[in-house]
């Protein structure tokens, strides 16, 4: 898979929809500063070996 998805959104009803186009991660505001940086962390190796 060439494209990692995150959705970062208010609309928790969505989730289910955008696993239809790879998502990733499905973050709903109001997020936590700690838990989006995990997260970018956690993709970081991903992004880099593409």
């Amino acid at each position: 898979m060439d494209e990692q998805i995150i959705f970062l959104t208010s609309y928790p009803e969505y989730m289910v929809e955008s696993f239809d186009v790879m998502t990733f991660q499905y973050l709903v505001k109001p997020i936590a500063p700690s838990i989006l940086e995990e997260r970018m962390i956690k993709i970081m190796p991903i992004l880099s070996s593409t």
